[in-house]
Order: structure tokens, then C-alpha cells, then sequence
């Protein structure tokens, strides 16, 4: 009897592992995500705040790819000062940001690039700060942002791309 090693397994980076794997930078992160292309990606519930090396600077999530799996950051919270998802690709699974507070700050998902999974800011709640999803590109998955609350600032959608699925306001 053989034993048929063909299909890849799926594996799950969360926890301290993820957050370890994004300290190490965007070179480091996505060499990992092209030796591990089919994965889930897990900061559910995690407090995101630390991952700022100093008070109010940016999380800088710029130009990372995620693999082909879910892409969970319910209930991340992420602390005052910039979050930058600019020109991001977040692959074909699921993308889901409900629950999600984010601090005072500019908040930007500009050129973003959404697969064909189902993608959700529900309940995201936005300080004080412009929210940016300019240019940003959302596949055949339907985009959720029913209930989020968006703080004193400008919300700008200039040139998105809604695809099959469209969004869910």
C-alpha cells in the first residue's frame, strides 16, 4: 500500500507565532507564505498594540501577502497611532475584521487586493483618524460592513472595485 503525499496539508499560523513571523518584516513574512501558500492566518482576539515599537507608531502590514486560507483578525485590537494595509494581497479565503478596534489613527487598506472569499469589517469599530479602501480591489465574495462605526474622519472608497459580489453597507 502507498501512501499518497500529494495534497498539502493545512496548517494554521497564530498566536505568537504570527506576531513573530511579522516582527521579523514583509521579506521574512512572505518568503513563509511562499513556502506555505495554502494556510489560515489567526490574530483573533489578539491585542495588536504591542507589535508598535514605539507609542502611536504604525502597524505596517504594506505589500504582505497572505496564503490561500482565512484570514482572521476578529476582535484584534490595534491601539492608537497609523495601521497601514496598503497594497496588500489577502489571497482567496476568507477575510474577516469584525469585531475588529482600531485606534486613533489613519487606517488605510488602499490597493488591496481581496480574492474570491467573503470579506467583513461587521462591527469594526474606527477612532479618530481618515479610513482609506482607495483603489482597493474586493473579488467575487460579497464585502460586509454592516454596523461598523467609523470615527471623526474621512471614509474614502475612490476607485475600489466592488467584483461579483459587492458590498454589504
Amino acid at each position: 500500500m502507498t501512501n499518497n503525499n500529494n495534497e498539502q496539508k493545512k496548517i494554521t499560523l497564530s498566536g505568537n507565532e504570527a506576531i513573530e513571523l511579522y516582527l521579523k518584516g514583509r521579506e521574512e513574512w512572505n518568503k513563509w507564505v511562499e513556502e506555505n501558500p495554502i494556510a489560515d492566518i489567526d490574530f483573533h482576539g489578539m491585542s495588536l498594540s504591542a507589535l508598535r515599537t514605539k507609542p502611536n507608531s504604525a502597524i505596517d502590514f504594506s505589500e504582505f501577502t497572505f496564503p490561500k486560507g482565512k484570514v482572521n483578525f476578529i476582535g484584534a485590537t490595534f491601539g492608537d497611532g497609523d495601521v497601514s494595509f496598503n497594497e496588500v494581497n489577502f489571497g482567496d479565503g476568507e477575510v474577516n475584521f469584525s469585531h475588529a478596534t482600531f485606534g486613533h489613527g489613519e487606517v488605510s487598506f488602499s490597493r488591496a487586493s481581496f480574492g474570491i472569499g467573503e470579506v467583513y469589517f461587521s462591527h469594526a469599530t474606527f477612532g479618530n483618524g481618515n479610513v482609506y479602501f482607495s483603489q482597493a480591489t474586493f473579488g467575487k465574495g460579497n464585502v460586509f460592513f454592516s454596523h461598523a462605526n467609523f470615527g471623526n474622519g474621512d471614509v474614502r472608497f475612490n476607485s475600489a472595485n466592488f467584483g461579483i459580489g459587492g458590498g454589504v453597507f
